[in-house]
């Protein structure tokens, strides 16, 4: 059993309501949101202590009741809810949709952008529902780019926290991902055991039309929204977005380690694009070179060279 939690909590007027999203059941309301996270707390514990979970605990004095107990459970997070911050999902009739997928995507609406969006990252799908880069402090791709670009001297936050995303977006970067409809960290058809029958089905079957679906439904027009001036993919998923929408970008020798630098003017793009690798710690082989380097260390060679050029 988990031993930190995630409270949704909204206010209405003069209360605050709130519940804990791991555990159904929990809900209660109060006049501040102090009161309210101090009820939830209390609520909680009492819910785990029912259902006989394990919990820690400290006690203040002597007494097995449990109102006696300073509680150790605490809330991971505090994410304020409103309905307006959901990810509006518009579908298009000519569209079809994976029945795998999906819909709508359980995923929080991006932030307000600070323009220009000087580097637009492409990132591949949220790891998980209402999780992912934006909403997430222990979310590994947010960790990673602070990491590369603190690295690069185009960040100064020490950590992945709010104070990352606030200078992210003040630097003039911004972070979308590439399908919406899918809410697991495993890609279909991608990654580790794409090589197999299997994977290559779910690649096929699956994998492959919700890129395109997602890509006609949301993608496009972000792009045109955003109005980047340089663009980022993070790996294969959100490469394949964009070669459904430029198809000059197809290019059948084009690898992520390569850190392949595609020009406008030669490949009829709005924006000079990235074609790098999705960092992490994983060692990946360079094509046609004996080189094997962790992800994260390609995409901070590539992007090196990239924010420098024109």
């Amino acid at each position: 059993m988990a031993q930190t939690y995630t409270a949704l909590i909204q206010q209405r007027k003069e209360w605050w309501i709130g519940w804990i999203e791991e555990i159904p059941g929990v809900n209660c309301q109060e006049r501040t949101r102090e009161e309210l996270l101090d009820a939830l707390r209390v609520t909680l514990v009492e819910a785990l202590e029912f259902s006989g979970a394990t919990r820690h605990c400290i006690p203040e004095v002597p007494c097995p009741g449990i109102r006696r107990l300073t509680i150790s459970l605490p809330i991971k997070s505090v994410r304020i809810w409103e309905s307006q911050m959901f990810y509006e999902c518009m579908p298009i009739q000519q569209v079809s949709y994976p029945p795998d997928g999906c819909r709508p995507p359980k995923l929080y609406k991006y932030p307000a952008v600070k323009p220009p969006v000087k580097l637009l990252f492409l990132g591949w799908n949220p790891p998980k529902p209402y999780g992912g880069f934006w909403s997430d402090d222990e979310d590994n791709l947010r960790s990673e780019l602070r990491a590369i670009l603190k690295n690069l001297g185009q960040i100064n936050a020490s950590s992945p926290d709010q104070s990352f995303l606030d200078e992210f977006l003040g630097k003039g970067f911004y972070l979308i991902h590439t399908v919406k409809c899918w809410t697991d960290a495993k890609f279909p058809g991608f990654g580790r055991g794409a090589t197999t029958r299997e994977g290559r089905d779910k690649k096929e079957k699956v994998g492959i039309p919700l890129i395109n679906s997602c890509v006609r439904t949301h993608l496009e027009e972000e792009l045109n929204t955003l109005a980047p001036q340089k663009v980022c993919a993070l790996g294969e998923v959100p490469f394949l977005g964009l070669c459904e929408l430029f198809r000059e970008l197809n290019q059948p020798d084009a690898t992520p380690t390569q850190g392949r630098d595609f020009q406008r003017e030669q490949y009829g793009i709005p924006w000079p694009l990235l074609y790098t690798c999705f960092p992490q710690g994983q060692p990946m082989q360079v094509r046609g070179t004996k080189c094997r380097k962790p992800a994260r260390d390609l995409v901070r060679d590539h992007l090196q060279d990239f924010l420098q050029s024109p």
